[in-house]
């Protein structure tokens, strides 16, 4: 800044008109901003003077723009000068002069400033040493104005730099504590309550538990007055909210104590219930783990005072059928039978609802047992009369709902009806009453229960919606009906239609109808779209199946419904997702109901053709012309059919990869339905096009484009030739890939076979077999596999004629091609697999001898085979395998050839839908299997892997039988068990699931095995089931947990030293064990955050980052989680972080360190920086000196800072892609109208 700038504006700054004063002030606050301004000490010195002399200035509006030049001015100027600054305005906050009080409020402002925009740890440290000691004083002014300031100001700087206060932090809470008992104004007493709150943070473990044991007893001294135990109670919660999990030593003590004074509490102490019910609420959600023996107290004392209403005493007990008829101009409202200013009995309910909603949200492995206890007085409460609390109360039922959706997902519904069933009678009917109410808030709070209830319950939910459609009529026809509750109704009848009967909703149409088409031509966005969904739900309604006949009363609706549509449908100036949804509305209803309308048909094929065209509804409308293509009715596609094929192959050249796949599935459909219709030119442009599609860049897209060759081929067998000539040459370049598998693969061997059966010169059986027989004799085992399976699509599908031929040609070859072995072998298992080769030459002799090859390729493709061939013809194959395991039990290599045949035969079995072995066969497997598991490690794994399928095609019996053994004495026998276990559990939804939910918790109980393989083995269990299963773990996780954290505790016992003569080497045999259990954690970290006690947790933790390095790169990502999850208890223990951290910074290369070596170190660096970058930016860790110290010399040092700054950038760009992304998942309404939430996200 210039001296001339300078000076002119001083100059402007002393003129007595207000308006040069603005514009002074204004001018400086600019060049302020600027990052280039460099300030001498005699320029900050004026400066400082002016911005503290306009603070006081007369006019407002100058005075708050000098505040906004004191927060540009604070990071520019030295600490001495932050020091002067602070100290000025300190003192004209405590100053009890006259003259004085009316600079207080600006002096007070511009002091929480400077506090709030210091950035450097020195400063901070200079504010505290000069303003603290003054602010201390000022708690003990006898102006209560005062003592409200400097308890603001604490807090604020408390927050900021409480780390740094560690020196008055004693004194600080002696001054603290008396205030909580301040008879004269309650203002003081909260705001000491929230500068004890801020300060519990940053006290050590005594102090803390110093602090809390007073306020616990002076909460307990019963004369005080009911306002002082309200505030000590008040502060308990503060407390607990705080720390967290370190409050929870006091429990104990807190909870019985919390819940006897809201007990002993008059009606009308209020204050006292509510701020109880608070604490109650802070101590389950902040300390879940520890709180848990106190659930059922806590819930019971919720649930009294959720009832809470000593000024009205109507009956809410009996909710009857009677009290749900009423006439709509009857006012029922208990606002308007009852209305009391005073009374605040609706805060004490509300507190309880909070509290409930907190129990159900932090405790769903005990939602069984709570639901219950807790839903019949919820239902009741469906009847308070404070509309806000009413809403709070169906908030808390929502979160119970959740809960026993989440806890049942994976058990079906039959256990929701079993939790659900008896309230449904009771909550339909005060559901249906709610609707006719006339509040906004309630009718919209009753519908987000209703599609609650839709979602969790949809097929319960279909006998009562006749209670609701007067309701949902009220919705659209009252006059005073908004937006929100119209997207809301029409969201509920959307769900409700789509997971109910046909039937359910048919009698009930033609008075839905009517408001459903009018919301179709609201202006409202949201509105005109969420009554599209529910237009395109009423079609399935209108006419249950395509073709079938459609009822007298319904048929009017179908012109009305396509009237309504169309209207959106040809409009231009509309918002997308309105264009969107007509689009896709018009698609089901052309789809179900067009051959009644053929007229309207057509004008809405040529609008979608021409949607086609932009480039805004392109996808939508290629998707709807699938749907259309796909319908069974006779639909007249021809005005549109080539343009729209041309369009749709235009498409296929489209970078879109979304657009091209669905582009290649409308042509898929408008090929099968219409292919015969297309001329030449128009087919080969789309053979040349999907060609070229055929790639293993993306499976998909070459599924599909394999699957659209061979559809023209079924429809116009004229174009085999080009097929044949540019699909071919691409289809033996893709089976030659590794990375061939799922629906490409099932694709590609349909192709072969439709081409096979097309017998053209270049697509021959004979040149198709020579040609994939040349391209697998040179690949590896994967492109043999693959080309295997095309060859018995080729022989079995494509020309089943030439089967013996094929059989003879690959027996011979096996003969004289040693190279073409393991593949002929793959190819005849393939084809044994699908048809029995026990009439094709002595097939058993070439198996036989292949698995005593001399390579292991060839013995393990001869495995392969045996088990596929077996498959075919199980009655003469399997006795013979089973028999062979028996006798080679002492020859591990072949008994291990052997259960991996077996192992292909179960495998085979699992995959055939409904397929099952014979009783004879099972018992003979079970026991073959059950024998082996005392052989050589390899073999107890194909064991275990042959009992985990076998346990998938015959749950219950194999359970049993695995269950008998599960205590064995045998090492060998338990790990089988234990490890078999591991192969049931699967992403989908399997019959085993019920029995694994029964058994799983024994099982896992070989965590604590004697014998560190069994107990790896069944952590590694955990893991699966963490990672696909999780509700079938999490009501015994309280139980695992304790088990699996022993097993990350080095321990020494399992150190062993070999003397290697000039040097000794240390083997951690348990090295293995402790990875699987820190993996088990991390996944326990994402799968169920709330069931963890977070203190064990980063026990644990710590220990893991002072670990070998293999554990330490599993710690660094599990803490950088932490932090976006549990921000204070990480905190509390930052300074230990530190120490593991700062060793791995700084733990040094050998110099004659390798490549490998040097790589690995410098992933470790990596993670760890990742790890500190995540640290770094929680709220206050610059406030620990620890960390600072950490930070500044050791992390913002040389080349680890250039590593530092690399890696935030790579952060910073990685959450920058995927902000876009996360803002299109948040959207909706959301009915917590009195309560806030908060979102943490976690780096790794």
């Amino acid at each position: 800044m210039s001296n001339p700038t300078l000076n002119l504006i001083f100059e402007k700054l002393s003129s007595d008109d207000k308006d040069y004063r603005y514009m002074a002030t204004s001018d400086l606050l600019q060049e302020l901003k600027k990052e280039t301004i460099r300030l001498d000490a005699e320029t900050e010195r004026k400066i400082c003077r002016v911005v503290l002399q306009q603070m006081q200035d007369i006019s407002g509006d100058i005075s708050n723009l000098a505040v906004k030049c004191l927060g540009a001015l604070v990071p520019k100027i030295q600490e001495g000068q932050v020091g002067e600054v602070s100290n000025n305005l300190c003192d004209k906050v405590l100053s009890e002069k006259k003259e004085d009080i009316e600079k207080r409020d600006m002096a007070s402002i511009g002091l929480k400033t400077v506090i709030a925009e210091i950035t450097s740890g020195t400063a901070g440290q200079v504010i505290v040493k000069t303003i603290a000691p003054k602010l201390i004083q000022g708690l003990h002014s006898k102006e209560s104005e005062v003592v409200i300031e400097s308890l603001d100001i604490i807090r604020e700087m408390v927050a900021r730099f409480g780390h740094l206060m560690e020196g008055i932090a004693d004194e600080l809470q002696g001054a603290l504590t008396p205030k909580l008992e301040d008879t004269e104004r309650s203002a003081i007493r909260k705001r000491a309550i929230q500068c004890i709150g801020v300060l519990a943070i940053h006290l050590s473990d005594v102090p803390l538990d110093a602090l809390s044991d007073f306020l616990v007893t002076g909460a307990a001294i019963n004369s005080r007055s009911t306002s002082i135990k309200s505030t000590y109670i008040q502060a308990i919660g503060c407390v607990s909210r705080s720390v967290g999990y370190r409050f929870g030593k006091h429990l104990p003590k807190a909870v019985p104590l919390v819940i006897e004074k809201i007990s002993e509490a008059d009606e009308e102490d209020g204050e006292l219930m509510e701020m109880g019910l608070h604490a109650l609420e802070s101590f389950v959600s902040r300390c879940p783990a520890q709180v848990k023996v106190f659930i059922e107290k806590i819930m019971e004392t919720a649930l009294v005072y959720l009832k809470h209403d000593p000024n009205f005493a109507a009956d809410l007990d009996d909710i009857e059928d009677d009290e749900m008829d009423y006439e709509e101009e009857e006012d029922d409202d208990f606002s308007d039978e009852y209305t009391d200013d005073d009374d605040e009995s609706w805060k004490v309910r509300r507190a309880a609802a909070h509290c409930l909603s907190a129990i159900f949200i932090n405790n769903p492995d005990q939602i069984s047992v709570l639901y219950p206890k807790a839903a019949p007085d919820l239902l009741k409460r469906f009847a308070e009369r404070e509309e806000n609390v009413r809403v709070d109360v169906f908030n808390a039922y929502v979160d119970l709902l959740r809960q026993v959706s989440r806890v049942s997902k994976h058990l079906g519904e039959e256990h929701q009806q079993r939790i659900l069933g008896g309230d449904m009678d009771l909550l339909m009917k005060a559901l249906s009453k709610q609707l006719k109410e006339k509040s906004m808030k309630i009718r919209i709070g009753a519908f987000v229960v209703l599609r609650e209830l839709a979602h969790v319950m949809p097929k319960s939910l279909s006998k009562y919606i006749s209670l609701f459609v007067d309701g949902i009529k009220r919705a659209f026809t009252d006059k005073s009906s908004q937006s929100d509750l119209k997207i809301e109704a029409l969201s509920f009848l959307k769900m409700a239609m789509c997971e109910s009967e046909p039937a359910t909703f048919q009698a009930h149409l033609p008075d839905l109808s009517e408001p459903v088409f009018a919301s179709v031509q609201e202006r409202y966005y949201k509105v005109t779209a969420e009554a599209l969904r529910v237009c395109r739900e009423m079609v399935r309604i209108i006419r249950p199946e395509v073709g079938g006949p459609i009822p007298d009363d319904l048929k009017p609706m179908v012109v009305a419904l396509f009237d309504a549509t169309m209207a959106r449908l040809g409009a231009q100036d509309q918002d997308q997702e309105v264009k969107e949804c007509a689009i896709k509305c018009v698609a089901v209803a052309v789809k179900q109901l067009g051959d009644i309308l053929p007229e309207k048909v057509q004008a809405i094929l040529q609008i979608l053709l021409e949607r086609a065209r932009s480039e805004t509804t392109r996808l939508t409308t290629v998707k709807a012309l699938n749907t259309i293509a796909k319908s069974e009715l006779d639909i007249d596609l021809s005005p549109i059919l080539e343009p729209s094929v041309v369009q749709l192959t235009d498409f296929l050249r489209k970078a879109n990869m979304v657009l091209r796949q669905a582009s290649l599935a409308a042509l898929g459909s408008l090929s099968a339905r219409l292919g015969h219709k297309l001329s030449s030119e128009v087919i080969q442009r789309m053979i040349t096009e999907a060609s070229v599609l055929i790639d293993d860049k993306d499976l998909h897209l070459t599924a599909q484009s394999l699957t659209l060759l061979k559809t023209l081929l079924d429809v116009q067998p004229g174009c085999a030739s080009e097929v044949a000539d540019k699909g071919i040459p691409r289809a033996m370049a893709l089976v030659n890939s590794t990375l061939l598998q799922g629906g490409a693969l099932e694709a590609l061997r349909g192709f072969y076979a439709v081409v096979a059966k097309s017998n053209t010169p270049s697509g021959s059986f004979t040149v198709l077999f020579a040609a994939l027989m040349e391209e697998g004799s040179s690949g590896g085992k994967v492109q043999q596999l693959s080309v295997a399976q095309c060859i018995a699509s080729l022989c079995c599908d494509g020309q089943p004629q030439e089967l013996p031929g094929t059989v003879a040609k690959l027996m011979e070859a096996s003969e004289h091609d040693a190279g073409a072995k393991r593949l002929v072998l793959f190819v005849l298992g393939e084809l044994g697999r699908r048809t029995d080769l026990s009439q094709y030459g002595d097939i058993e002799s070439l198996l036989a001898a292949s698995m005593t090859d001399k390579t292991e390729d060839i013995k393990a493709a001869g495995s392969f085979a045996l088990g596929a061939i077996t498959v075919g013809n199980l009655e003469k194959y399997l006795p013979s395998l089973l028999q062979k395991i028996k006798e080679d039990q002492s020859n591990p290599k072949r008994l291990y050839l052997l259960l991996q045949a077996l192992n292909e035969v179960i495998r085979s079995m699992e995959r055939m839908p409904g397929a099952v072995f014979s009783q004879g066969d099972h018992d003979s497997i079970v026991e073959i299997l059950l024998m082996c598991s005392e052989s050589e490690e390899e073999c107890r794994n194909v064991v275990a892997e042959c009992l985990g399928h076998m346990a998938l095609i015959h749950p219950l019996t194999v359970f049993n039988v695995l269950s008998e053994r599960i205590t064995s004495e045998s090492p060998n026998m338990r790990y089988t068990v234990i490890t078999s276990v591991k192969y049931t559990i699967l992403d989908k939804e399997s019959p085993v699931d019920p029995v694994l939910h029964s058994v799983l918790p024994t099982y896992l109980g070989l965590i604590e095995d004697e014998d560190r393989h069994v107990r790896k083995a069944a952590v590694q269990v955990l893991c699966s089931v963490l990672t696909h299963k999780v509700p079938l773990i999490e009501e015994h996780l309280s139980d695992v947990l304790p088990m699996l954290y022993k097993q990350t505790v080095k321990r020494k016992d399992l150190i062993r030293v070999m003397d290697l003569g000039p040097f000794k080497l240390a083997v951690d045999d348990g090295l293995e064990l402790r990875k699987a259990a820190f993996e088990c954690m991390d996944l326990l970290l994402d799968a169920c955050p709330k069931q963890l006690d977070t203190a064990q947790f980063t026990v644990r933790l710590l220990d893991g980052l002072a670990d070998d390095s293999d554990i330490k790169l599993l710690c660094h990502p599990m803490l950088s989680k932490l932090c976006g999850m549990a921000e204070t208890e990480v905190l509390v223990s930052l300074d230990k972080f530190v120490e593991p951290l700062q060793k791995t910074l700084t733990t040094d290369l050998k110099k004659d360190a390798v490549k490998q070596e040097k790589d690995r170190h410098e992933d470790m660096v990596r993670s760890c920086l990742r790890c500190v970058i995540a640290l770094s930016q929680l709220p206050t860790a610059q406030s620990s000196t620890t960390f600072k110290r950490f930070m500044d010399t050791i992390v913002q040092k040389g080349e680890m800072k250039a590593r530092f700054i690399e890696l935030e950038k790579e952060k910073a760009e990685l959450e920058g892609n995927t902000t876009g992304e996360m803002g299109r998942l948040v959207g909706g309404l959301l009915l917590n109208l009195n309560r806030s939430g908060s979102l943490g996200m976690a780096y790794s």
